[in-house]
């Protein structure tokens, strides 16, 4: 998990990556396989991730089928309770999260550099939640962005290698909302559009609901003065 998520920080890891390379070490040792082993190694590694390195080997379900039913099963996991696969095909994945404390980590783990990006990604992540049937035409969500001061594609004469250096990333918010769909924030799809061709759809993905779930939407409510569970945010 360690070496996989210093490849590709952030990056859900399948579970069957892992068990294959669990079993291929037991084979290159013992000479057989085990296909028992990974129910047992990988529950002993979350436990030594936690107490040496003081990070959680969180699993995330990645659902098939609709996006409406991937939102309902992902959601449903985050809250602690029991799903079934939605209607499609289920894979497992791990993510690692750090067990310490928002203010330590700010204090000794995040970059200050890195502020603005996760700032971006909060608010991209709030906006999908806010959304009717939790979905945002992607020229819509830029819209919006564009009223934060967070442009697409920058003004002439505004230097990008500013924009690029103030999201942490050389292509500046685009690369921020790329990063979102490798580490399953975020998922795009083409959808058709009501005055006909095709149009790019921005949906929250896994582990966004993991993370976030209803209650960082009805926190938000709150302070917005929104008391009805069934009103959405415009």
């Amino acid at each position: 998990m360690l070496f996989k998520n210093y490849e590709k920080p952030g990056m859900p890891i399948k579970r069957q990556e892992l068990n294959d390379i669990i079993q291929k070490e037991v084979t290159h040792r013992v000479g057989r396989g085990g296909n028992k082993l990974p129910g047992v190694v990988l529950p002993l590694a979350a436990a030594k991730l936690a107490a040496a390195f003081g990070l959680e080997m969180r699993e995330i379900k990645r659902h098939g089928g609709s996006g409406a039913a991937r939102g309902a099963a992902a959601a449903a996991t985050a809250d602690g309770c029991a799903g079934g696969a939605a209607g499609g095909s289920v894979t497992q994945t791990y993510v690692l999260h750090s067990l310490l404390q928002p203010t330590l980590l700010a204090r000794f783990v995040h970059e200050a550099g890195e502020d603005a990006m996760r700032g971006l990604m909060t608010v991209v992540v709030g906006l999908l939640q806010l959304a009717p049937n939790g979905q945002i035409e992607a020229d819509d969500l830029w819209r919006q962005l564009a009223q934060l001061g967070v442009e697409k594609e920058p003004e002439p004469g505004y230097d990008k290698d500013d924009q690029a250096s103030t999201f942490s990333n050389k292509d500046g918010a685009v690369g921020v909302l790329a990063h979102m769909e490798r580490c399953r924030y975020l998922a795009k799809k083409s959808m058709t559009a009501p005055a006909g061709g095709l149009t790019s759809v921005y949906e929250l993905a896994e582990a966004a609901h993991d993370e976030f779930g209803a209650a960082a939407k009805a926190l938000v409510n709150q302070w917005l003065g929104t008391n009805n569970d069934n009103e959405e945010v415009q």
